[in-house]
């Protein structure tokens, strides 16, 4: 799921470049840099990406790969980020609803002893 939504982070800009892609770009690299989103989306294989982004200099989707692995990059920090946040806020709510059952008991006890 979160890969998805990172690919689709990534596409979004991406197509605004399509109409300005250089009618140089040869077709293997185009080939290559789609074959390198899909793996991404798959099974977050950058291995091709990070391939073409080798040939920064020599293709236009060398940049375009590049691009999108500095932002597949940060947006995987911060998801990371996200659940080390997620995990705490569940020890912190487990804590609390542990401390909210024993005032309740001890709530049901005081009730007992005055009646």
């Amino acid at each position: 799921m979160t890969r998805l939504a990172i690919v689709i982070v990534l596409l979004i800009p991406l197509t605004g470049c399509l109409a300005a892609l250089p009618a140089s770009s040869s077709s293997k690299d185009s080939a290559t840099f789609s074959t390198g989103l899909k793996n991404l989306e798959k099974n977050g294989d950058t291995a091709l990406l990070k391939n073409l982004a080798g040939k920064k200099g020599e293709s236009a989707w060398g940049n375009y790969s590049n691009s999108v692995l500095k932002i597949y990059s940060i947006q995987a920090k911060k998801i990371k980020s996200l659940q080390k946040k997620n995990a705490s806020l569940n020890r912190k709510n487990k804590k609390l609803q542990d401390n909210l059952d024993k005032l309740n008991q001890i709530n049901l006890e005081l009730e007992k002893r005055t009646n």
